[in-house]
């Protein structure tokens, strides 16, 4: 990347925000693995303007654009990609997003329109029921309501069920074993969590990845919870 680039768009990966970053002027795409000591460009299909990227919520080398004509993904921070757009439409993409779970499902707006495809499915089918044929500019998944948002261009937001969703939304209740004393070491915090989509990842401020910590003094405990559709709670116990 040089001094004075106009970026287009830039998207830090989500389990790795301080490392991984992706940035693109629209015909190229760069990306920082050590959180901007060092750019490196990656190639890019020659299908057109780049205009949207999305990285997986856990891997942060699996990318997908949204260029041209077509929707593309790599799994190697750009050494490699595949082209995904089976017969989408021959018209430009131009926002992606995706929805984790055991179906992966992924979306793409498109001049026309929004489409999804997940990994029961050999193509993509049309998202549009009750939706204008209008150009969609941006998508934005929301996880824990299981939502898709998108922006269009004239007609305003709109807000769809996503695909694939259980309708079940992720919940944690806290369970507290009190210190006896104020110098004892004999408590306990435990997380019960309940809906979203399994498997749940849990990770205490203190570093610990169970659901229950032991023989705690008296303070304050915070723990973030993560479900598989990149759903996330915060339980904070003092």
């Amino acid at each position: 990347m040089t001094a004075g680039s106009t970026m287009e768009f830039i998207a830090a990966a989500p389990s790795d925000g301080d490392n991984y970053i992706y940035a693109s002027d629209g015909n190229r795409l760069f990306v920082t693995k050590d959180g901007g000591e060092e750019w490196n460009s990656i190639p890019v299909s020659n299908r057109g303007f780049l205009s949207g990227l999305t990285i997986h919520p856990t891997k942060p080398e699996t990318v997908w654009t949204a260029q041209g004509q077509g929707v593309f993904m790599t799994e190697d921070a750009g050494e490699n990609w595949t082209e995904i757009s089976g017969t989408l439409p021959n018209i430009p993409a131009l926002t992606v997003a995706y929805q984790g779970g055991d179906e992966e499902t992924m979306y793409v707006g498109m001049t026309v329109g929004v489409y999804y495809k997940d990994n029961t499915m050999e193509d993509w089918a049309p998202l549009m029921e009750d939706f204008p044929n209008v150009r969609v500019s941006e998508l934005e998944l929301l996880p824990c309501d299981g939502l898709l948002r998108a922006a269009t261009y004239g007609r305003g937001l709109w807000e769809i069920d996503a695909v694939n969703f259980n309708g079940s939304s992720l919940q944690v209740e806290t369970l507290v074993g009190d210190v006896d004393c104020q110098s004892a070491s004999n408590g306990s915090v435990e997380l019960v969590v309940s809906g979203g989509v399994e498997p749940y990842n849990i990770q205490w401020e203190t570093g610990e990845t169970t659901d229950k910590l032991e023989f705690l003094n008296e303070g304050t405990y915070r723990a973030l919870i993560t479900d598989a559709t990149f759903c996330r709670r915060t339980a904070v116990e003092k």
